[in-house]
């Protein structure tokens, strides 16, 4: 192997930290009948009492002890983990792909270095999200610690936040559960889990779509153990609610029996209705902030005789970095809900700065032509439909709208003119969500106006296409707080 080669071929083994990409830690469910059997790990650090939700290395196999009681003697139990060999190996063969310009010899090493790095660290084995312990193996067993309930109630449906919140207090309040030591989840630690979940006041949570680790997560992260979750009663007044409890580690729901939740100030029906469609679908202020570098491709037309021969970007970044930024509202994917397809109703906020150079020519092939930098920045309010079908990839949108915006017109350094005009948008976008809040949004829209605003003697600008990738972040509480003052 040539010395030349080395760094290249070292190179694409670093690769292989991306061989971990399924991780090397997992959520499971740790339960038995009957309950409270505390469970030590291989340390002798204790996961809890069942029932509890337990983060745990993912490993060939766990050794744990169980401890039913301080009279009975502690208890080996072996949970053993499977090897996911399709998982890892195919992906472990896309990381391998990268290292195609390294030839065979470094595709080789690249994938071998990711099959070993999966076994070493635990990540290419898969421990059962249920663990259902032994029952007591004496003749007489002796009755389990006793388990207080937990219970984490889901956001409830309603197009106001602060009525939502209402709604589960007084159910709660509503002594509902006779269990004497029940808890329940506070909802300024559910929230967020919630939220990360895809379930908010205006997003109702669809247990339906939950897959087994979506209960781990939602266990895990606050340590209930039992859901409830309220659906609101159409045309009631006052307002009355289905009751559904689910056991967060088996999954089963039971159904309560129906409850009615007086909210003061919840209006007649017929109103309350008109209010809740309109605060489901229409957003009146923006929930996020992006910033959006966008390509642009302006359509000018020639003026006074003179044609538009071409079109060229300005050389220059500033814009790129300073403008573009884009304040809109965005539909939270909703993670664990997929193929759901929703309309909403919402504005958008646009500044953007773009430069760019004209050729003017008297004719198509004018020996002579002039040069003309050209320098727009808008800012303006859009307003229309939004239509977005939720995927496990991501939410694809398509958008219709239009609103007023201002836009200031400089010409080879010079200020020009500015001018108001209504404009037209069409645009379809793909979102993700990264993180809770953090997400990538890659947008192609085209602008209009009904007349030109951008004029100059020799030039007039009518409409533009762009393409734009959003870095944004998804700030909901903010919506919801301005939303209370209108």
């Amino acid at each position: 192997m040539s010395a030349r080669k080395f760094p290249i071929l070292l190179a694409h083994a670093a690769l292989t930290a991306c061989a971990t990409m399924a991780g090397t830690n997992q959520i499971v469910s740790l339960d038995s009948h009957p309950r409270g059997v505390e469970v030590l790990d291989e340390k002798g650090r204790s996961l809890g009492r069942t029932p509890v939700f337990a983060r745990i290395e993912r490993e060939p196999e766990h050794v744990w002890t169980l401890r039913r009681s301080a009279r009975r003697r502690p208890e080996p139990f072996v949970l053993s983990c499977s090897y996911r060999p399709v998982a890892s190996m195919l992906a472990n063969g896309t990381v391998a792909l990268l290292g195609v310009s390294g030839g065979p010899l470094g595709m080789g090493l690249t994938y071998g270095a990711a099959l070993g790095l999966d076994l070493w660290t635990g990540a290419a084995f898969d421990c059962p999200q249920q663990v259902l312990l032994p029952p007591d193996s004496a003749s007489l067993p002796e009755p389990a610690t006793q388990t207080c309930p937990k219970y984490v109630i889901a956001p409830p449906a309603h197009d106001d936040e602060q009525a939502s919140v209402r709604m589960a207090d007084l159910w709660w309040e509503s002594q509902h559960m006779r269990e004497p030591c029940a808890t329940r989840v506070p909802q300024q630690d559910s929230q967020p889990v919630f939220r990360r979940l895809g379930a908010t006041h205006d997003a109702p949570l669809r247990v339906k779509a939950w897959k087994r680790r979506q209960w781990g997560e939602l266990g895990w992260r606050t340590q209930a153990t039992h859901l409830v979750v309220l659906e609101e009663v159409p045309q009631t007044h006052p307002l009355q609610v289905h009751v559904m409890l689910y056991d967060l580690h088996t999954g089963q729901g039971q159904a309560g029996a129906r409850q009615t939740l007086d909210l003061d100030g919840d209006g007649a029906a017929a109103h309350a209705t008109l209010r809740r469609w309109i605060g489901r679908h229409v957003t009146l202020l923006p929930d996020s902030f992006a910033f959006s570098p966008s390509v642009r491709r302006f359509f000018f037309a020639g003026r006074g005789g003179w044609q538009v021969l071409g079109d060229a970007q300005a050389p220059s970044w500033l814009p790129g970095i300073v403008g573009n930024w884009t304040m809109t509202s965005v539909k939270h994917p909703g993670t664990y809900a997929p193929w759901d397809l929703s309309l909403q109703l919402g504005p958008e906020l646009i500044a953007a700065w773009d430069d760019q150079i004209l050729t003017l020519g008297r004719q198509p092939k004018d020996p002579n032509p002039q040069k003309a930098a050209v320098t727009l920045v808008h800012a303006g309010v859009l307003y229309g439909a939004t239509g977005t079908l939720h995927t496990p990839a991501g939410a694809f949108s398509l958008r219709a709208g239009g609103g007023g915006a201002l836009t200031w017109h400089w010409r080879d350094g010079a200020f020009v003119d500015w001018d108001g005009s209504l404009y037209l948008v069409g645009a379809a976008a793909w979102t993700i969500f990264v993180s809770e809040n953090l997400f990538l949004r890659f947008e192609a829209a085209s602008y209009a106006t009904r007349r030109d605003h951008v004029v100059a003697p020799d030039y007039a600008l009518s409409h533009w296409n762009e393409v734009k990738l959003a870095f944004g972040w998804y700030v909901p509480e903010w919506r919801s707080a301005l939303r209370r003052l209108f």
